[in-house]
Order: C-alpha cells, then structure tokens, then sequence
C-alpha cells in the first residue's frame, strides 16, 4: 500500500530491481576506485624501490667499486713466478692499484696463504701507504718504515718484511688483500697485524683482493 493506493506486486518487483542494479553499480565503481588506488600505490612503491636501488648502486660506484690491485707478472687465479718464493729471490712482486674511492687517506695490504697447515699464515702486512698510491715497485724496501710514511707490520715469521710464497705441501693460494681507509692508522712501527685489523675496523672505504697460487 502507498498513500492509500494499492501498488501492483510487479511494479514492487522492478523497484526492488532497480535498487539492487544501482547497489551492484555502485560497489563496481567503488571496487574499481580501490583497485586503482592499489595499483597506484603498488606502482609508486616500485618506483621507489628502483630509485633507491639506483642510489645504492650508485653510491657503491662512487666508494670503490672500480677498486682494484693487479700485477704486470701474474693474472689473478694465475701461477705467482718462482722468483717471488723462498725457492727463488723471495723479493715481493710489482703491484698495481686503481680506483680508490674519494676519501682514502692510507691503504692497508695484507698478503696470507689460507692453505697453510696451521691456519692461515700472514706473508706481508702493509699500513699507512698513502692514499694516492698507484703501484707498489718490485723488491720492496725492507725499512720498517719507508720514506713515503708506509710501515711494515709484522707478518706470521715475525719479521717485518716480505716474505715469499713457501709452501710445505702441494700448491698454496696467496692472497693480496688491499684496503682503502678513511684515516691513517695511528699505529708504531712493527705493529701486529691483529692491531692493524683492529684500528682498520670501520674505516673501510672499499676492498680488492688478488690471488696467485705456488
């Protein structure tokens, strides 16, 4: 019944018709409106996420991932010649450094065989090179420091100097581990290579190693 008057039971049916489409209608839109607001938030987020990659990547190439140490007498993964052994002149090899990252003030190079039946035995321990130093000269000086400001720690002989591939047994990898530091290590001369890693810690700008076996 409206005002008095009897409505018909299929005029009630389509007026119930239409209000359900129009409900249907409307969460359509509504449903529509929030998948798009999805799908633009999951699409900024994205962007977010490939413009902070970039700045990483970015930021890693800007602190030393071009940093590297190489020889002009041996490839890395390549055989270290005989020379630079105690079977040989045991005098260290020519070295060459590129790429330190804005920022180094020292570089630190470590020489260790990993191999060795004790653990590993440290070779040559290197601090306070200058930050700008490009190659390393064969034959290296002896001096516990050198002319330019580098000292020489001591390695797993406890002598302050090069000491050349030698190993017991079978073939031995060496490694030429290189850091770039933000400071110089305010270290005495002849210092053990734990202080060295212990006054290098969170001064790391970047790292490079190189590796020969004998």
């Amino acid at each position: 019944m409206t005002n008095g008057k009897q409505v018909p039971l299929n005029a009630i049916n389509e007026n119930l018709i239409v209000d359900e489409s129009s409900v249907i209608i409307i969460e359509i839109v509504v449903r529509s409106h929030i998948i798009h607001l999805i799908i633009k938030e999951f699409t900024m987020l994205n962007i977010k996420t490939l413009t902070l990659s970039a700045l990483l990547l970015g930021s890693l190439s800007a602190h030393g991932n071009n940093f590297s140490i190489s020889s002009p007498v041996f490839e890395d993964g390549g055989k270290l010649p005989k020379k630079y052994s105690c079977h040989g002149d045991d005098t260290s090899p020519p070295l060459q450094i590129s790429g330190a990252p804005e920022g180094t003030e020292s570089l630190v190079l470590i020489m260790d065989d990993p191999d060795a039946p004790d653990g590993t035995w440290t070779h040559w321990v290197l601090y306070n090179l200058p930050g700008d130093t490009t190659e390393l000269a064969e034959t290296a000086p002896s001096d516990h420091t050198w002319d330019n400001g580098t000292m020489q720690g001591r390695n797993s002989w406890n002598d302050t100097k090069y000491g050349g591939a030698c190993p017991p047994d079978g073939t031995h990898r060496y490694f030429f581990k290189l850091y770039a530091l933000d400071k110089k290590l305010e270290l005495k001369k002849k210092s053990s290579l734990r202080k060295v890693k212990r006054a290098m810690k969170k001064h790391i700008l970047a790292e490079a190693k190189l590796m020969a076996k004998y």
